[in-house]
């Protein structure tokens, strides 16, 4: 008998079986699965067989598998799972289970749910107590909770990195080779486009083409053309091996950014490092990036053309203080 992802599944959890496996992969030997849903299938069914209450279980696993699991399948289909969806779902579920086990102990449950309830959950106990809300709003459309208003989400900008600082770091990774052309790459991507750490490493290497006119990068369903310094960048990233780990544990890989494991992209965590260490905090970099770039187009052509979520570079566009809802409607009645 062969070996099967479920085989791997029944030994000890361990970076060598999971090695193993990508290799496997990479050879054809196993069919490829996402990771991040491989493993949140495993840990619902642990969380599943550790609840007693009958009723508490059916709830959670409802919501798991109709609601975050979907979401998370949606998302294999397109590419990696990203970290962050994976972190979420398994937040959310805990949340949910502690939520349950919470009303459970004011002597109610899910159903009978009172907005004193929902009102005493929220203001008594830790920040992460808003994860409930994902379990409260799938409620709410099943019509298995009703008559309550949930708390609105609370606005919060976080930090931010000054134009001047931006200019400054991009002056630097771009000018000075003191970084490995990786992390000055990633922290380009970031300081100019505005891009997520978890999409960075989902890069493909076939969204760069080089030509002998331009190189362009394909952020969305239409390629950009790179300006003159970060096109010099991108063409000694690819020339440098040290970054394409074209071993025979990780031949061909069709990333931009390969990782260790076979057949895997750069970790988001390693991404992360990269910017760290080449003194880029990555929040406050991405924002200071955004509120300068909806300063200069409106939200919904920077979302297309950067790949980014339109309601998302509207939130930055109102953080920047700019109604460019307003702008729109000018333009519609120009035409």
């Amino acid at each position: 008998m062969g070996t099967t992802h479920a085989a791997l599944d029944a030994l000890p959890a361990s970076r060598t079986v999971e090695y193993v496996r990508g290799l496997l992969v990479a050879h054809g030997c196993l069919p490829p699965r996402d990771p991040h849903l491989a493993t949140f299938e495993r840990w619902l069914a642990a969380k599943l067989a550790q609840l007693d209450d009958p009723q508490q279980r059916q709830l959670i696993e409802r919501f798991a598998r109709w609601h975050l699991l979907p979401r998370l399948r949606r998302q294999a289909q397109d590419g990696p799972v990203p970290t962050g969806a994976f972190l979420h779902a398994k937040q959310a579920t805990t949340v949910a289970i502690q939520f349950l086990a919470w009303l459970a102990g004011r002597g109610r449950d899910l159903p009978n749910a009172s907005q004193h309830d929902l009102d005493a959950w929220f203001a008594t106990g830790p920040s992460t107590r808003r994860h409930a809300t994902k379990l409260l709003s799938w409620a709410r459309e099943q019509r298995i909770l009703r008559g309550v208003e949930l708390p609105p989400r609370p606005v919060s900008q976080g930090p931010v990195m000054s134009q001047q600082e931006r200019l400054d770091h991009l002056r630097r990774v771009l000018a000075h080779d003191d970084l490995h052309v990786a992390h000055r790459l990633v922290a380009v991507l970031v300081l100019l486009f505005g891009q997520p750490i978890s999409k960075i490493v989902r890069l493909r290497r076939d969204d760069v083409t080089v030509t002998a006119d331009a190189v362009t990068l394909r952020l969305s369903d239409d390629p950009i053309t790179l300006p003159a310094p970060v096109a010099e960048l991108m063409t000694a990233f690819l020339a440098d091996p040290r970054y394409r780990r074209n071993t025979a544990a990780n031949r061909d890989s069709p990333w931009l950014f390969p990782g260790t494991s076979p057949g895997r992209p750069l970790h988001i965590y390693s991404a992360r490092d990269m910017l760290h260490d080449a003194g880029i905090p990555t929040l406050a970099a991405r924002t200071g990036t955004w509120l300068q770039l909806v300063r200069q187009a409106p939200p919904a052509i920077l979302a297309d053309a950067l790949g980014l979520n339109v309601n998302t570079a509207m939130r930055y566009a109102n953080l920047a203080g700019e109604n460019y809802l307003t702008y729109a409607a000018s333009q519609a009645d120009d035409r």
